[in-house]
C-alpha cells in the first residue's frame, strides 16, 4: 500500500510551527527576565523538549490510520524502557558532576566524557526505535529538526546580543564560550542529542497507539 509511505505532512507542519511558537515565548521570556535563564533552563515547563511527548501520539495515530504500524507489538514497552534508559544514564554521567568546579581540566574531562556517554546511547535506543517503527521515527525526525535549528537560531541571536538565556550556557556549571565555539557545541547538542531524544520522546508516548481495525 503506498500509503504506508506517507508522512502526515499537514499535523506535521501545524506541530513544528506549534513548537516554534512557545520556542518564540520562551526565549522572549528569558530575554525579558521573567524565566529562569540558568543552564538547563531549570526545567521550565514553557519549553520545547517535552513537546514529542504530545506529539508522539499524534503523529503515530495519523500514520496508523494511513496504514503504517510497527513492527512489534511491544513498541509501547520499548518506548517507556528506552526513555528511561536514557534518564538513567543522564543522572548516572552527570550527578556526580552538579556541584564541582568549572574551570577544572579534570571536570572538564568528566563533563566531555558523560557527554559523550548521553549521546551514544541516545543515538542507539533512537536507532532501536526507528528500527521497529520506521514511519514514527522519520516523522519525529522531520518535525524536531526545524524545531531544533530554530533554537540554534535563538542561540546565535542571543550570543550575539550578549543576552542572559540558556541557550548560551552548557553543562551543570553553565559555562560559557565565544561565539564559535558556543554555535559548534550548541549545534552538537541540538542535532547530535535533542533529535535523536525526541524520537525517543515520541516513542515512549506514541507507541500506545494501536492500529485501528
Amino acid at each position: 500500500m503506498t500509503q504506508t509511505r506517507t508522512l502526515p505532512w499537514k499535523t506535521l507542519w501545524v506541530s513544528v510551527l506549534i513548537s516554534v511558537a512557545v520556542a518564540l515565548a520562551r526565549f522572549i521570556g528569558q530575554v525579558q527576565g521573567w524565566i529562569d535563564t540558568s543552564s538547563g533552563g531549570g526545567l521550565h515547563p514553557l519549553g520545547v523538549s517535552w513537546l514529542p511527548f504530545v506529539f508522539g501520539p499524534v503523529f503515530a495515530r495519523r500514520l496508523a490510520k494511513n496504514g503504517s504500524t510497527p513492527r512489534s507489538h511491544k513498541t509501547a514497552t520499548l518506548g517507556v524502557v528506552g526513555l528511561a534508559v536514557i534518564v538513567a544514564t543522564v543522572i548516572w554521567q552527570f550527578a556526580p558532576l552538579a556541584d564541582a568546579e568549572a574551570d577544572t581540566r579534570a571536570v572538564r574531562e568528566a563533563t566531555n566524557t558523560a557527554l559523550r556517554v548521553a549521546f551514544a546511547v541516545t543515538l542507539a535506543v533512537a536507532a532501536i526505535h526507528a528500527a521497529v517503527w520506521s514511519r514514527l521515527a522519520l516523522t519525529l525526525i522531520c518535525y524536531a529538526v526545524p524545531v531544533r535549528l530554530t533554537v540554534l537560531a535563538m542561540t546565535a541571536i542571543a550570543k550575539q546580543q550578549d543576552f542572559d538565556t540558556h541557550y548560551t550556557k552548557f553543562g551543570p556549571a553553565g559555562e560559557q564560550f565565544d561565539i564559535v565555539t558556543t554555535l559548534q557545541t550548541a549545534a552538537i547538542a541540538q542535532l547530535g542529542f535533542w533529535v535523536p531524544f525526541a524520537v525517543i520522546c515520541g516513542f515512549a508516548t506514541g507507541g500506545f497507539v494501536r492500529r485501528r481495525r
